[in-house]
This record gives C-alpha cells, structure tokens and sequence, in this order.
C-alpha cells in the first residue's frame, strides 16, 4: 500500500508511541527522499526498542542507586513505583543526556520550588543513572 508506513508512523506519533530523535530523523530524511529499509528498520528500533540492559558503573549499579535513594517512592520505572512524578521510562525520547544529568544533580536549579531533592549524587553516579535512564 502505497504510504503506509507513512500511515503507521503518523498512527504511532498520534499515540505517543513514537517519539525523539528517531522520529525527528525519519521525517527529516522522508524529506529528502532518502527512505531506505535498513534505515527504516534502524529508526523503528530506535523508537521502539524494550528497555535497556543495566548499566554498571565504579559507583555501583543504576538499579541500586534508584533503590537507595527512593526513586520509586515517587516515579515509576519499568511498572514499579508510584506516579507522583514523571515516569522514568521512555525518557530518552523527552531529554538527553545532559539533560538529565543536570536534573540530577541540581533539580532546583532548572525548576525551583520542584519537590525533587538534591540527592548529591557524584559525577560517577550521575553518569550510571543518566545512561541507564537513556536506556529504558
């Protein structure tokens, strides 16, 4: 069917299924003609891939870090937790890396009066939590 993965990538947008760079990238090359299946293939994997493997760093795992801290007293992650904040999955498709690692380290300082604690999480610990939550 002529467009109809067109179709299906405007379905999964409508949705909010598909979202981030790698659907920024398709539209971009869809533009220019370049639509390829192996880049296709590429971006839809991109997109929608399962979450990530853990991430282990010299400060010890991400999943301990978030378990120390009590992340999931108010986020939720891979289903567990609570909703008082954001959840955590998926935000690769709403931040990048810097991104969250200044969240972490200075929460108040991108949004005050935000209820999230500065947790003073070192340089090393703030890497293991930003590259885990990239891959979730």
């Amino acid at each position: 069917m002529p467009g109809g993965r067109s179709l299906l990538l405007l379905l999964l947008l409508w949705l909010g299924l598909w979202t981030g760079a790698a659907a920024a990238s398709f539209w971009v090359h869809q533009d220019q003609g370049e639509e390829k299946e192996q880049s296709w293939a590429a971006w839809a994997q991109a997109a929608l891939r399962p979450p990530g493997r853990l991430f282990q760093g010299k400060a010890g795992t991400a999943e301990q870090l978030i378990l120390q801290n009590g992340c999931l007293n108010c986020h939720t992650l891979n289903g567990a937790g609570a909703d008082v904040g954001p959840v955590l999955n998926g935000l690769r498709h709403r931040k990048s890396r810097e991104e969250i690692r200044t969240w972490l380290a200075a929460p108040w300082q991108i949004k005050p009066g935000t209820s999230m604690p500065d947790f003073g999480f070192t340089e090393v610990e703030l890497r293991v939590l930003a590259d885990y939550l990239l891959r979730q």
